[in-house]
């Protein structure tokens, strides 16, 4: 049993951890400032997306949006990050 918890994705090295963290990173900031904004405010600082809204002056629906097209592209950008074999974005 202890074998099987070692092989589990969620025990990864640091190491890992820290390369998709700078994977991430560096795909946000390729991204529109307008999609990135709202990823950051929604996933880092926990705020809804009226919250969002009133902080960027947008529509709830907006901040939304942005927030799904702005994963949806930064996905995008990671799967081609490794299927280049470029992990640095």
């Amino acid at each position: 049993a202890e074998a099987a918890v070692k092989s589990d994705p969620w025990f990864e090295s640091d190491a890992s951890g820290e390369e998709t963290r700078g994977q991430l990173e560096a795909g946000l900031k390729e991204l529109p400032t307008k999609f990135s904004e709202v990823i950051l405010l929604k996933i880092w600082s926990d705020k809804t997306f009226a919250e969002i809204g009133v902080m960027l002056q947008i529509s709830q629906n907006t901040a939304a949006s942005r927030y799904r097209y702005g994963l949806e592209m930064l996905k995008r950008k990671l799967v081609e990050s490794k299927t280049k074999g470029d992990l640095s974005l």
